[in-house]
């Protein structure tokens, strides 16, 4: 694969930066990731934001920096600003899934930044999914024209105080395809250096190095990220944020494991909706509910079983391998 040539071709994605690989380290930009990040997601990082190089869907995951706020972050978004010029896009990641004509400020891009997250739940997340994996052209509407077919590549770079998540999509099909990034806290002693974008555009031919170093990493990974602990508890606690099934299967005291436990479907629901309402958050609808568990019965172990024994009515349908607690 070649990736640069000295004579001047047409180019969809030319990027705002020479190639020079005798460029010097960006030390201004490597010491800002340090105060930002901790060493193994800086990686994480690298991998990334070489992958935005090149119009490729092939690691189907979009990338997110949580933090409380004032780390930092959005120095990240002026960064690739200016090294991808017109290949990049902003606006309001929710507005992908809610507006039909916002998706078209996708098409040509290799990236979209978001660097205020919303806090809303998204209200569905297909039209996300597929545009993060998907490989064929997609139907793209304006204002005023016919829809057309086209391919989209634009990869998702979002910051703000809390990850992305779901109001309805309960599958694990959201969450896998997510990377969460979480800053280091702030030192007290910190001193804030407003001039920092600046200073690191101004090495921007050693930060593209950078991260073509980390696009060789990447695809020697075949397109598989080197992810932390901490990153993969992240997308943990985000998927159980979003499906709170998850959440009340994993509450000590309230439900148990083994082979030879069995419960109904009634009983383990409304086992489900009491927790719930101690916790007051809500609780999805039975069948839902059911659907869910059923679909998830390998990874918990469990089988779903329309001879659950109960002595009031016999055999019912329900569950082996789970018992309820309280």
């Amino acid at each position: 694969m070649v990736f640069f040539t000295p004579e001047l071709q047409f180019c969809v994605n030319r990027l705002n930066v020479k190639y020079n690989p005798q460029a010097p380290p960006p030390k201004v930009f490597l010491s800002y990731l340090r105060d930002l990040l901790e060493t193994d997601d800086i990686i994480t990082l690298q991998e990334y934001l070489g992958y935005i190089l090149i119009p490729s869907l092939k690691a189907q995951a979009m990338l997110s920096i949580i933090g409380k706020g004032g780390e930092g972050k959005s120095v990240l978004g002026k960064i690739i600003e200016d090294l991808f010029g017109n290949n990049m896009t902003e606006g309001k990641f929710h507005k992908i899934e809610t507006n039909n004509f916002f998706r078209a400020n996708l098409a040509g891009k290799l990236v979209f930044v978001d660097d205020d997250l919303r806090l809303e739940k998204l209200p569905s997340t297909e039209y996300i999914k597929s545009l993060v994996t998907i490989e064929i052209a997609t139907n793209i509407e304006r204002k005023y024209q016919q829809s057309y077919c086209e391919k989209l590549y634009a990869r998702f770079f979002c910051f703000g105080n809390k990850a992305i998540s779901s109001q309805n999509d309960k599958t694990h099909g959201f969450s896998r395809r997510m990377i969460i990034l979480s800053t280091k806290s702030i030192p007290k002693d910190r001193i804030v250096n407003p001039s920092i974008a600046e200073e690191i555009i101004v090495e921007k031919e050693g930060v593209f190095n950078w991260m073509f170093a980390g696009l060789m990493r990447l695809l020697s990974n075949n397109f598989q990220f080197s992810l932390s602990a901490k990153t993969k508890l992240n997308i943990s606690e985000m998927s159980r944020e979003n499906c709170n099934i998850i959440e009340f299967l994993y509450s000590p005291n309230v439900v148990a494991f083994s082979k030879s436990a069995e419960t109904s479907s009634k009983d383990l629901y409304a086992c489900y909706s009491r927790w719930c309402k101690d916790n007051e958050i809500s609780a999805i609808e039975s069948p839902t509910f059911i659907s869910w568990v059923r679909s998830n019965e390998d990874k918990y172990n469990i089988s779903y079983s329309t001879h659950v024994k109960k002595s009031d009515s016999g055999n019912v349908r329900g569950f082996k391998g789970v018992a309820i607690i309280s």
